[in-house]
């Protein structure tokens, strides 16, 4: 069952008509996973019988989403996405964009390259078809998404860059199916598409529907329903999902035009207008459609698109798609920390680059920016900031020259994220380490009584976690001045925790006395599969507990030491080669980690 279910595609899609079978020579294939044999290409039309996991099929043939298969005397349709033509591939990324050693030294959000996180950047300017318009930026948005990447801590190793000819339809089957392979738990995934977006009329057995897609290079439409079998499949494995995708739909005057001058062309391909051309406020596939997901909420993925559903969006021949480059203007430093939590969010990048949408629009007659707009986790933080005084963990190799023309210019990088007018709030920095849990984890953090009163009550409580790991309780109170880890401490070092069995604590020799003043304070609780070293960050012994003032830095580094293994250093974990690793490597190096936050009330 399709368990993942897309939004709009780059939100603002047009119409074109699908493509009819396309013959082919025959190939060998193999079933990826269980699926049913149809009778005809239809998602709801009638069975021939049911496919295995690795059971051989000779393929005949294909349509938008389908391939015409043989098997055991029976011919029928099969979804792309359950079968692999000639095999799954796991070879090297494919060569970078122009990414200079002096471009990756003026990304503003920058995070610690991992080796367990991968991207995959898909730009379609040229299409076989000379009926589609040519995106001449796409060019910029490819180095773009690819700093964008790099600053997001995916390896240079990691980032596969995809252009036209190579991105057919089955193409972009292929790469997101060798993608899903090369995958292991845990994982990061980036992926980013621009090019043309579309609407066509895909055939049911109660007839033909209005379906959003992207364009592939032969022209053929990439559905709403192939995306989310495709992310899908990486959901299953990866830890993270960020997806973003530029391009555009309108029924609008735009579906008569080409081009609107000063080198614009919308990102739309469409065909003769009806009320399948026409924008709505409902996607029938959105990824909150009924279907269950397959984690337990919207924390692990992300999904960021150049415009709503009613809204055109451009590329522009000089600079990339306009969504795009404020993207990563807004990566490069413009971005800031609205919250003084000492991160930026996916939703503080969003705001920044709406501003610059909205600055770059502002002298327009014609046109109105779109809107970026995001589902999923909107607290992700892409870019784990670089401890101060300290080397990146992993390395990050140079990039390769592969002379696809100059970046956009840059504007300098600010020093700090943190806006001068911003107060710093520990309290939400620790909401910030709470957003980048895998909340397939599921940890509880309960207190024993609602409110505590100050000078008579001693705080406890209990913490449970799916998954077994190494808990950290981290304090920050009302006057907002330090992060204070209660737990493991001096007295009781001891913080392993079994999965599914609950921890009192205080316990032993150790208890938490209610102090004031009278207000809420906030507690975290995070099990991680591997050990955390928060003196990175310069906590120090206080007493029985341990303790570092807040400070732009203390707050910027808090995070990144809580997604990152004390073991990342290990020569294991910083190999680039993760397919043979063994499960107690996998563990040893993991980032991923559960947590709950509950708030202390404190009262007279």
């Amino acid at each position: 069952m399709n368990r993942f279910r897309v939004a709009s595609l780059g939100a603002c899609l047009g119409l074109a008509i699908i493509a009819p079978l396309a013959p082919a020579a025959e190939a060998d294939g193999t079933m990826l996973k269980a699926d049913t044999l149809m009778k005809e290409p239809l998602l709801d039309g009638d069975p021939v019988q049911q496919m295995s996991i690795g059971e051989k099929v000779t393929i005949v043939g294909s349509r938008p989403g389908w391939y015409a298969v043989k098997s055991d005397g029976e011919t029928g349709w099969v979804r792309m996405f359950s079968v692999a033509r000639g095999g799954i591939t796991h070879g090297p990324a494919a060569s970078l964009p122009a990414v200079v050693e002096s471009d990756r030294a003026a990304i503003g959000v920058r995070a610690l390259p991992r080796s367990n996180a991968h991207a995959l950047v898909i730009g379609i300017s040229q299409f076989a078809n000379p009926a589609i318009p040519p995106l001449p930026g796409i060019r910029f948005d490819i180095q773009s998404a690819t700093r964008m990447a790099l600053a997001s801590g995916v390896p240079a190793p990691n980032i596969s860059v995809v252009r036209d000819a190579d991105a057919t339809l089955e193409g972009m089957v292929q790469l997101l199916q060798a993608l899903a392979a090369r995958l292991q738990p845990n994982d990061h995934v980036f992926i980013y598409f621009s090019g043309h977006g579309t609407r066509f009329r895909e055939p049911t057995a109660r007839g033909a529907q209005c379906t959003t897609a992207l364009v592939a290079h032969d022209g053929r439409p990439f559905s709403d329903y192939m995306i989310a079998e495709a992310l899908t499949a990486l959901a299953a494995k990866a830890e993270k999902l960020f997806v973003f995708i530029d391009a555009c739909y309108s029924g609008g005057v735009v579906a008569s035009k080409r081009s609107v001058g000063g080198g614009l062309t919308p990102k739309f391909f469409g065909g003769a207008a009806d009320e399948c051309a026409t924008p709505t406020n409902v996607v029938a596939r959105g990824i909150e459609g009924r279907d269950v997901q397959p984690w337990a909420g919207r924390n692990n993925f992300v999904y960021v698109t150049a415009a709503r559903e009613t809204e055109i969006t451009f590329d522009d021949a000089r600079s990339g798609g306009f969504a795009t480059s404020a993207f990563r203007e807004c990566f490069d430093g413009k971005a800031q920390d609205l919250d003084g939590s000492g991160s930026v969010s996916v939703d503080e990048l969003r705001s920044c680059a709406q501003s610059r949408m909205d600055e770059w629009f502002k002298g327009s007659k014609d046109l109105l920016p779109s809107h970026i707009t995001i589902v999923g986790n909107r607290d992700y933080v892409p870019g784990l900031p670089q401890i101060p005084g300290t080397e990146p963990l992993v390395p990050s190799p140079p990039a390769v020259q592969s002379g696809l023309g100059a970046a956009p210019a840059l504007q300098p990088p600010v020093a700090s994220p943190i806006s001068a007018q911003t107060r710093l709030d520990p309290a939400k920095t620790l909401l910030d380490v709470h957003a980048q849990r895998d909340d397939r984890r599921q940890v509880t953090l309960r207190l024993s009584k609602s409110k505590f009163k100050i000078g008579k009550d001693r705080l406890d409580f209990v913490v449970s976690s799916s998954h077994a790991g190494y808990l950290y309780i981290l304090y920050a109170g009302l006057d907002g001045k330090s992060f204070d880890m209660l737990f493991p401490n001096q007295l009781d070092r001891e913080n392993f925790i079994a999965a599914r069995k609950e921890l009192r604590l205080p316990r032993g020799r150790w208890q938490l006395a209610v102090q004031g003043p009278p207000g809420r304070d906030r507690l975290l609780a995070l099990v991680a599969d591997s050990p955390r070293d928060f003196s990175r960050i310069g906590m120090k012994p206080s007493g029985p507990f341990s303790s570092v003032a807040v400070s732009p830095s203390s707050v910027r580094s808090i995070i990144v030491v809580s997604a990152t293994s004390a073991n990342a250093e290990d020569p294991d974990c910083t190999a680039m080669d993760r397919m043979t690793r063994s499960l107690q490597v996998v563990e040893k190096c993991s980032n991923a980690y559960g947590s709950a936050v509950a708030d202390v009330i404190e009262t007279e």
